[in-house]
């Protein structure tokens, strides 16, 4: 239900991603040569331990990660080329990160083309983070829930409706007051799935983390010890309400693929216009180098790490020291701001 190549989605790790995907293969079509170039960037990028263990260009973990900023209304296709959305391109500038995290997951749906594409079960037309949002506001749910309640969530949550929400937490009740999980959800999957279920809310749980939406507690030891950790949600005025979120209708089948797309990663426009232009793109060396300076930008605010930086990639790429210093000179120069 949500793309495997990570098991949350913090703002920094899309902000590379998005960063290199499109220095990489912007307005070009996300051929294999292109998708071997991007893990190799991945890797030589050093983007975190866990980005850096896809190494087989063969095994389908560039297109996995593309699912994924696809599945987030972050990239999109237009006739079998790569752009950026708007939500995008706001991340690349590496400002506003955590808000277009938030809106992102507020509108992230079933149906969609992504849904499709896994073959989700149709009958769901949900905004499924939004669901979670108002189980944490019904009054008979304390405020909280946990990993074994997101389960439930995971398979009742099929719509946003009131009457919807009511019933999942009637069946989250039962389970808090003694009702095996098994027992439950028996009538809806089997215990196979359930443990599948399990992996699922995890990553539910870690992606509204990651967006700053929820916060979690580990629970005491013998409070329901199956559950390590209870999800409150953050205060924050910069949180669009449930209602706000609401609003908007899901979109539907009878958009393109691309116009769905489009639609989901307006960020905070009406609607995007773009006219989109072919790029030659970067080769991969000199996209591994721009999300290397990314991530050297994110934790050091000084310059004194530029020096050592341009020595070290140049001769790590074989690429000619001036190079690497115009790109350092231009990212710094960009407006980026340092990650949220």
């Amino acid at each position: 239900m949500i793309p495997r190549p990570k098991r949350d989605v913090n703002p920094t790790m899309l902000v590379q991603l998005v960063s290199l995907m499109d220095s990489l293969c912007h307005g070009q079509a996300f051929s294999k040569d292109l998708q071997a170039q991007f893990t190799e960037a991945i890797k030589q990028a050093g983007i975190n331990a866990s980005v850096a263990r896809v190494q087989d260009s063969n095994s389908g973990g560039a297109r996995t990660y593309y699912a994924l900023l696809s599945a987030l209304g972050l990239m999109f296709k237009q006739e079998g080329k790569v752009f950026p959305t708007i939500a995008g391109e706001t991340l690349i500038t590496g400002k506003e990160t955590t808000d277009v995290l938030r809106r992102q997951l507020a509108r992230f749906q079933y149906p969609s083309p992504y849904s499709r594409s896994v073959r989700i079960d149709p009958s769901y037309n949900v905004r499924p983070f939004v669901f979670l949002l108002q189980l944490l506001e019904h009054p008979d749910l304390g405020g909280y829930f946990t990993d074994l309640d997101v389960i439930v969530a995971v398979v009742c949550g099929v719509s946003n409706r009131t009457e919807t929400v009511n019933q999942c937490v009637s069946l989250i009740t039962k389970r808090r007051n003694g009702t095996p999980l098994e027992d439950l959800l028996a009538p809806f999957c089997n215990l196979v799935k359930i443990a599948y279920l399990k992996d699922i809310a995890n990553r539910f749980t870690n992606y509204m983390r990651s967006a700053s939406l929820i916060t979690a507690i580990e629970r005491e030891a013998g409070a329901q010890s199956e559950s390590r950790y209870q999800f409150t949600r953050i205060t924050d005025d910069s949180i669009p309400s449930i209602q706000s979120m609401l609003s908007e209708p899901l979109l539907t089948d009878s958009l393109t693929p691309e116009q769905q797309q489009r639609r989901f990663g307006r960020y905070n426009r009406e609607r995007d216009n773009r006219r989109l232009s072919d790029s030659s793109g970067n080769n991969w060396k000199l996209a591994a180098i721009d999300a290397a300076i990314l991530q050297q930008m994110r934790v050091n605010q000084g310059d004194e790490w530029i020096n050592s930086f341009v020595i070290e990639y140049a001769a790590k790429l074989q690429i000619p020291v001036d190079i690497v210093y115009k790109r350092t000179a231009v990212a710094r120069k960009s407006g980026r701001e340092p990650f949220e």
